[in-house]
């Protein structure tokens, strides 16, 4: 199934019972995403993401925490989101587990499907949960015109939903979220479906119990809850926050709607290849008049300077650079003494390449192929991909090109990857970014997809009066798909850098420079 389980965890004694059950939820998700509390232990963090499977954050503030999630379960690649409170999936894979297998065939049915409680699992709870929420159930039902358990804590969405309330959302009050996903949802125009289960029933007396607790022990710490006056009072706050958010969305101006009927025919087109002509986007003359003044030789040594500090290039190496372009990088390296092969699709590109190494008597060798072809076996120490040269095609086609460089690689051989980072690229999204050279013109018409992670650009070139339309879109990710790409292709993740100077990585870095190494014991 395609399905990324999201979650918000603040664990309180279940890490035994959650790696008891991890291979179960591996084999159930196509991802895993955890939020945890700021203060979660480093350690504790680093425990999780041992697994490619998983990339578990600490949050900056808790009350992000279940947005916080769902956004990171869009890093993955599922169709469809689960979002569950962790305690609560737990003890339903202990208790009911067929129960839980139907509601993963049942979830890829629905844009939002509502995982209530029945009537068997309400009973478990508390008094004041059972009647405080029976006020905030009665008034987000009326709001979305469907009779819904909203705080059971259990809710799918597919991937076109989920980031459609990951656009719209507002973080801050996280309990508030019960009323205010479906909402969204519903404003959106998205279908709402409901189902009951017995499997969501009281969690709170697993809490720091090496197995489920047992049905003499939840009555009995439920008639203790019910006896503290302060926990009334807290439920009726609750209630009242989920309330206050759900007309607040209802009623909130959504400037993110995900139909985008401008861009819906183009898009489609260039999905399907019939305006994507890379010939265009990538024409020599053009693409060096608007981006060689950039492209000075200081920059070009010090990201060499970069590679050689990084791959430890102090002796002769086989170098790929893949997408090698007019071969800055190739050129500089083989001026080195690096044996370079530079392989790119476009022959206009290579012709200045090889005139410069000849010229220079360089031992570099320029070779016109398309990186989801080449059929190099273990030939190179280190293979180069460089300049936002990744992402260009669809996930399976990218996902080729990492896999043929690691058959490129010889066993402990390195790759380096240099892409735009998303995270910032969302935070720092210009949607119109105008290129003036003398009387000419390069305008980037932009706009960030998050349902395939794609970055859509409406190029337009104006040279000599002569208009140019090269449109493209190219697939952008942050560190943790990276992660998971990388390790999918049989190689091995080493640091991912903000830059060539090695820089820590933030989610303000413009850049990814990602170093991976194919094992030596294959």
């Amino acid at each position: 199934m395609a399905i990324v389980l999201a979650s918000a965890w603040q664990p309180r004694g279940e890490f035994k019972r959650f790696f008891q059950h991890l291979p179960l939820l591996k084999k159930a998700y196509r991802g895993i995403a955890i939020t945890l509390p700021p203060d979660t232990e480093t350690g504790l963090i680093e425990s999780l993401n041992v697994h490619p499977e998983i990339k578990a954050v600490a949050t900056s503030d808790w009350s992000h925490g279940r947005a916080d999630a769902l956004r990171l379960a869009l890093d993955f690649s599922g169709s469809h989101v689960h979002y569950v409170d962790f305690d609560r999936l737990i003890r339903w894979i202990e208790t009911r587990r067929e129960e839980w297998d139907n509601i993963l065939l049942e979830i890829v049915k629905h844009d939002c499907l509502v995982i209530g409680r029945s009537a068997h699992s309400y009973q478990t709870h508390p008094r004041a949960l059972i009647q405080t929420e029976a006020i905030s159930n009665l008034v987000i039902s009326y709001l979305v015109g469907h009779s819904l358990d909203v705080s059971a804590g259990s809710k799918s969405f597919s991937r076109r939903a989920c980031a459609y309330i990951v656009a719209n959302c507002m973080p801050g009050n996280a309990l508030g979220t019960d009323a205010e996903w479906p909402v969204i949802i519903k404003r959106g125009g998205f279908e709402i479906n409901s189902i009951l289960v017995d499997g969501l029933d009281w969690e709170s007396a697993d809490r720091f119990q090496d197995t489920a607790a047992d049905k003499n022990s939840q009555e009995h710490l439920a008639e203790i809850y019910d006896e503290d006056p302060e926990n009334w009072s807290k439920r009726v706050d609750v209630a009242r926050e989920i309330v206050q958010v759900g007309f607040e969305a209802m009623h909130r101006e959504l400037p993110s709607l995900y139909r985008f009927e401008e861009y819906d025919l183009q898009e489609e087109q260039i999905d399907n290849g019939s305006r994507f002509h890379f010939e265009e986007v990538f024409d020599v003359q053009d693409y060096l008049y608007f981006y060689l003044d950039s492209l000075t030789p200081e920059r070009t040594q010090a990201e060499v300077a970069g590679l050689v500090r990084e791959l430890s290039l102090d002796s002769p190496r086989d170098i790929l650079d893949l997408a090698c372009g007019f071969g800055r990088h190739a050129i500089a390296l083989a001026a080195r003494g690096h044996r370079v092969t530079g392989v790119d699709k476009y022959e206009r590109f290579l012709e200045i390449a090889r005139q410069e190494a000849h010229e220079r008597n360089l031992p570099a060798e320029f070779i016109q192929d398309d990186m989801r072809s080449i059929q190099f076996e273990q030939k190179f120490d280190h293979v180069l991909l460089l300049f936002s040269s990744f992402g260009y095609f669809v996930d399976e086609e990218n996902q080729l090109v990492l896999k043929n460089i690691a058959r490129a690689l010889k066993p402990g051989g390195s790759v380096v990857i240099e892409i735009p980072n998303r995270d910032s690229l969302i935070i720092n999204f210009q949607p119109i970014v105008i290129t003036e050279k003398g009387q000419d013109l390069m305008i980037d018409r932009c706009r960030f997809d998050h349902f395939t992670s794609r970055w859509y650009n409406r190029r337009i070139v104006i040279r000599e009066g002569i208009r140019k339309d090269k449109p493209f879109f190219i697939r952008v990710y942050n560190s943790g798909e990276i992660k998971q790409l990388i390790s999918s292709a049989g190689m091995q993740l080493v640091n991912i850098y903000a830059g060539y100077e090695a820089e820590p990585l933030s989610e303000s870095s413009t850049r990814m420079v990602i170093i991976a190494r194919k094992p030596i014991d294959e």
